[in-house]
């Protein structure tokens, strides 16, 4: 389980990484913006409640994989119940064939 590290911003930070549907989620990125663009990127995150960093990432994920971070997010979690459920039906009750060879 992950031990929560002090607050920052009034977020909480985590002492591991976290894990991404394609592995730990460990590369930062930013970048850069004239003030305009800056000005009303802020307004967005505040209006819509969300994080400027979660949005950072889902454009990322949208340009690199046509799917926001919280789509793949999502079928990682439908892919790994599937799989699930197929393993619990292959760890069902195993009887051998009886043998039709007379011993």
């Amino acid at each position: 389980m992950n031990t929560p590290a002090p607050e920052e911003n009034g977020q909480l930070k985590f002492a591991r990484s976290a894990i991404g549907p394609l592995g730990h989620l460990e590369h930062e990125a930013s970048t850069m913006l004239d003030t305009p663009t800056h000005e009303l990127f802020l307004k967005y995150c505040s209006r819509n409640g969300f994080r400027r960093a979660d949005v950072l990432r889902d454009c990322i994920y949208v340009l690199m994989y046509g799917k926001s971070f919280g789509q793949m997010v999502a079928e990682r979690f439908e892919h790994e119940a599937d799989r699930m459920k197929a393993l619990s039906v292959l760890k069902a009750p195993f009887f051998p064939l009886e043998s039709s060879q007379a011993d």
